[in-house]
């Protein structure tokens, strides 16, 4: 659906058939492809085939709210892309790390962040099941839990 390739770097929406959800639909995604490494991320929406067929020309009010959530998430690594590209210093380390998801963020905060992006869709359920979970982890191990690689 969206696009993108420069200087070897190709960045795509796409429907990710790899794994459905419980409702049978499928995660979209955007991918970044740089020296045939592909990496994935995550635009929180999920859609079934055929959904994903008419998004681009359907007017329905639901599908253009879903369709800009996919732009938007698109633009948002699009942009970082291209920043990373104008110094000529593109890896996906700091790919990753601009977009938030970097060594030096911490549980919490990733945490705080899918906190209110369920706020934003309304799924306050699934919301208050995070924030007793972040409660629970900041009781046990305090507020700065650092992620940490293990190779």
């Amino acid at each position: 659906m969206f696009n993108y390739s420069h200087n070897g770097i190709t960045i795509a929406s796409i429907l990710d058939e790899r794994r459905s959800t419980k409702d049978g639909k499928f995660p979209v995604k955007i991918r970044v492809t740089f020296n045939r490494d592909r990496k994935y991320y995550s635009t929180g929406k999920n859609l079934s085939p055929g959904e994903w067929e008419k998004l681009p020309i359907t007017k329905s009010h639901a599908f253009s709210e879903v369709r800009t959530d996919i732009q938007n998430s698109f633009d948002r690594v699009k942009e970082i892309v291209q920043t990373l590209e104008d110094t000529n210093n593109f890896s996906f380390d700091l790919l990753n790390r601009d977009l938030g998801k970097g060594m030096n963020d911490t549980l919490n905060t990733a945490f705080k962040a899918k906190i209110s992006s369920l706020e934003a869709e309304g799924r306050s359920g699934t919301q208050l099941y995070y924030n007793c979970a972040l409660n629970s982890i900041e009781k046990f191990a305090g507020s700065n839990i650092l992620f940490e690689v293990f190779s």
